[in-house]
């Protein structure tokens, strides 16, 4: 608010659905109940919010079908899903003006690796129990020129959007055991990612402060701005966020956590 900087809370959904939880009798979860709550109060304190669980309704969309069988993430084409929503509140609310082009799946392809995945749910208990999950590689046809760098890891990777955001070990062999998948995207979560485009649609530069939900939102809004920084606060020691809004003077800065998140304290560890 003192540096007069657009806030978003960007709430992605839980596996479980409020609406239709199909938990065993006698099992409670609270998870979305407490999500109800905490966007009550951020709203009311004046912070601006996106109820991913609430579009989901509104577009008639099967909860489940966004969610990898055997993982709790949901899938590169749900996220997908999503950038589409937050760039349409971006346009409507914030003034921005970013082409529908960028968000239109026609303009992407989509590589699909078959039985490829097995998430964490899946490693427990083996393939025999529900099978494997497909896994998606999402890719603008449209020219792109960009870079991304993991100072707390030296690693830089540049080129076109497959070559700065896809980090083909995971998903070059198909290992159900020993790799995550998902992780093809950026390539896992770090304390500190930043992307910079070379053929922005946008002079923007957006802060997303993140879970592992927005691994596959945060490539996707690597090709509208000039530039990204996101930051898990699980991981980030190099000082507190304010610091680092402070030091990056983003034009905005939104949040994209699950409801889970709201359990785990290091997720809203400011200062």
């Amino acid at each position: 608010k003192e540096k007069e900087i657009p806030l978003l809370f960007v709430q992605a959904p839980y596996k479980v659905n409020k609406y239709d939880p199909q938990l065993p009798p006698g099992i409670d979860d609270y998870t979305n109940a407490n999500a109800d709550d905490f966007l009550k109060r951020i709203a009311a304190g004046g912070v601006d919010t996106l109820d991913l669980r609430e579009e989901i309704v509104k577009d008639g969309i099967d909860h489940y079908s966004l969610f990898f069988k055997t993982d709790h993430h949901w899938t590169p084409e749900s996220g997908f899903w999503a950038f589409g929503k937050i760039i349409s509140l971006l346009n409507k609310k914030y003034g921005y003006t970013i082409n529908e082009m960028y968000t239109n799946k026609n303009n992407y392809s989509v590589k699909v690796y078959r039985d490829w995945f097995l998430g964490s749910a899946g490693k427990r208990v083996g393939t025999f129990f529900a099978g494997a999950d497909d896994i998606s590689l999402i890719t603008p046809k449209f020219d792109t020129r960009m870079k991304l760098t993991v100072p707390a890891r030296n690693i830089v990777r540049e080129g076109s959007f497959a070559d700065a955001i896809f980090s083909m070990d995971h998903i070059n062999k198909k290992n159900y055991f020993e790799t995550s998948s998902y992780s093809v995207y950026i390539g896992g979560d770090y304390p500190l990612v930043i992307h910079e485009n070379a053929l922005p649609q946008s002079d923007k530069k957006i802060l997303i402060v993140k879970d592992s939900f927005a691994l596959p939102v945060q490539a996707f809004l690597s090709t509208i701005f000039e530039e990204v920084d996101v930051i898990d606060l699980r991981h980030y020691d190099d000082g507190t966020l304010t610091e680092y809004i402070e030091e990056s003077d983003p034009d905005m800065v939104l949040f994209l956590y699950n409801p889970k998140a709201l359990s785990i304290n290091k997720m809203f560890m400011f200062d």
